[in-house]
């Protein structure tokens, strides 16, 4: 299937991988000439914006605050999370004609997220105890998130602790 597709496209899949070299050669193989290869992925970032973290360093328990982000690092097994200009080389080094790493996901969001992140280990410990994902209607739960989530990013300020990395043949 050498040079086949027009568009290969990865969504927050290639910071778990240990063969980042790899996974872009072989999308690089498959892609047809002039193809498209996308994906998204964290940035160097990731550490820095937790909303828990970000509180502990505040008052005055930055070490804390590291050691909870490194607990979530080592739970999604992310092993690469590097700046744009990093991601783009590496495309680059894979054969890629151009690539360019755009910024994405706000403080705020990035806030939000973790400031949720505590239901979703409920739901996590449900699941476990009663084999059922959802206890609750969608009304009682993911709705009231929707709209905290919507209300702490509508700001529409710019971030950078994700990446959309777009890459041409």
């Amino acid at each position: 299937i050498r040079d086949s597709f027009k568009t290969v496209f990865s969504n927050c899949v290639i910071e778990h991988l240990d063969e980042l070299d790899a996974c872009f050669r072989e999308a690089y193989r498959v892609l047809a000439p002039g193809g498209k290869f996308y994906c998204t992925t964290h940035s160097d970032h990731y550490e820095d914006y937790f909303f828990w973290a970000t509180l502990l360093g505040k008052i005055g328990l930055g070490s804390l605050g590291r050691k909870y982000s490194r607990i979530w690092v080592k739970l999604w097994n992310h092993f690469n999370c590097f700046p744009g200009e990093k991601w783009e080389q590496t495309l680059i080094n894979a054969g890629f004609s151009t690539a360019q790493a755009t910024p994405y996901f706000s403080r705020e969001a990035v806030h939000a997220f973790d400031l949720l992140l505590p239901f979703a280990s409920i739901t996590y410990l449900t699941r476990k105890l009663t084999g059922k994902w959802r206890l609750f209607p969608r009304s009682l739960t993911m709705e009231p998130a929707a709209w905290f989530i919507h209300r702490m990013t509508e700001k529409g300020k710019p971030g950078d602790w994700c990446y959309l990395l777009e890459a041409t043949k």
